[in-house]
């Protein structure tokens, strides 16, 4: 399958997308159509002329494997019943972000307010967050088995962004000035923001150094990948973040559009592709001017990498 090596494009963990996915799928119908719905986005993202056959194809088998696993979640738990639920729930992780990158932007023009929303995860936070539960009902038996190297994000809980000299970490941090030395000083909210803040520079460090955990003589672990980041980061940012980002309140906004500038290093993927730019440039239109000062390092970021790309 074509799908399988474009989704993480590292030979050391290829082998679960190309063998150990698809080997349980053929157990398990709601894990299949999870995997043909990334197939068919994938086909649209490779064949714009039939982007739309392709789309509709996707959408199907995205409606089927949601359905397929929560009926999963009401059944008895074996080990292999576990793991197709597991890597259902991972390979749906991937299905969220191309949710709202460029392969759902409506040609005939979507409606300005419905594509703002969608980029600033109406669907898609909830979607990724609400996977939680589910990867903590399956954790005990996965951890057993052949996809348990997905489960590892200790070193994410060893990241201290004050031990590292990074130019991108200390615009990240300086965001925290629009709390710390404003209205919002001691309140509940600036709280919240922090505790953000900091997994925000941690995802930065992931992204930055997870490529290099691992040599010939110690196998990289599967989610020890500069991909596992973004999932990571949504995953543990605290609720009260993302109320107060869909409540659009401009420190959260801001955050997020860090986040968009962050993972837009991340292009390179097609399951990424646009999605980080797609955040910056609706945060930016959001805000406006007012807010320009704080929102010029995402911006540059998503402009720099874009004019590299076209001259490169």
């Amino acid at each position: 399958m074509v799908t399988s090596p474009n989704i993480v494009q590292s030979p050391s963990v290829n082998y679960i997308w190309q063998s150990g996915f698809p080997q349980f799928a053929f157990k398990d119908g709601a894990l299949m159509s999870r995997i043909l719905s990334l197939a068919a986005l994938h086909r649209a993202y490779l064949d714009p002329a039939n982007r739309d056959t392709a789309m509709m194809v996707a959408g199907r088998h995205h409606s089927q494997a949601i359905t397929g696993l929560m009926e999963s979640l009401q059944q008895s738990n074996d080990p292999d019943h576990d793991n197709c639920i597991f890597a259902n729930a991972v390979l749906t992780f991937f299905y969220a972000f191309i949710s709202f990158g460029p392969l759902y932007n409506d040609d005939k023009g979507a409606n300005a307010a419905f594509n703002t929303s969608r980029v600033l995860g109406a669907s898609w936070i909830p979607l990724i967050r609400g996977l939680g539960p589910v990867m903590e009902r399956t954790h005990q038996q996965v951890a057993l088995g052949p996809l348990s190297s997905l489960l590892d994000i200790e070193r994410w809980m060893e990241l201290q962004p004050d031990t590292m000299d990074d130019p991108d970490d200390q615009h990240i941090n300086r965001i925290g000035d629009i709390w710390r030395k404003g209205d919002l000083k001691d309140s509940e909210q600036a709280g919240v923001y922090d505790t953000t803040l900091s997994a925000l520079r941690q995802c930065n460090m992931w992204l930055k150094q997870s490529a290099t955990w691992g040599d010939t003589e110690s196998p990289q672990k599967a989610n020890y990948l500069p991909g596992s980041g973004p999932f990571i980061w949504i995953s543990v940012a605290p609720e009260a973040y993302f109320k107060l980002l869909r409540q659009r309140q401009p420190p959260a906004m801001i955050i997020f559009a860090c986040f968009g500038a962050l993972i837009h290093v991340l292009d390179y993927h097609w399951w990424m592709e646009g999605c980080g730019r797609s955040i910056v440039e609706v945060v930016d239109q959001c805000l406006g001017p007012y807010w320009s000062n704080w929102m010029e390092w995402p911006r540059q970021v998503v402009r720099h990498e874009t004019l590299t790309s076209h001259h490169g």
